[in-house]
């Protein structure tokens, strides 16, 4: 037995990225577009992930390129990067955390699973 689920605007079951209106009792044809702000939180959050391991990623290509490890201190290894981390990664799950928010907070109703 499906769950009721009371009228209003849904993901489109057909697939499509758009939302489709549910009457009560079946889909009708009237369609609109989804909302972009749901992707943007995404987008945020993904840049809220970059900031946060950037140093991570700048120590390892720097050690490459210099021949020398990645944890190594001093001021002459690539470790120096990783002080970065410091400041990297409270930004950057502020950031996530942001993104996420703003996510959930344009994400459209759902619909129990199986209802066409």
């Amino acid at each position: 037995m499906e769950s009721e689920q009371g009228a209003g605007w849904y993901p489109d079951p057909t697939g499509s990225s758009d939302l489709r209106y549910w009457d009560g009792s079946q889909w009708t044809e009237h369609t609109a577009a989804a909302n972009k702000n749901q992707r943007t939180g995404a987008w945020i959050a993904l840049s809220g992930l970059l900031v946060a391991i950037s140093p991570i990623l700048m120590a390892f290509f720097l050690g490459l390129t210099q021949g020398t490890s990645m944890w190594s201190e001093g001021g002459e290894g690539a470790g120096t990067a990783l002080w970065l981390m410091f400041f990297s990664v409270p930004v950057g799950s502020i950031i996530i955390t942001v993104g996420l928010v703003v996510g959930a907070a344009n994400s459209p109703k759902k619909l129990a699973s199986g209802r066409k």
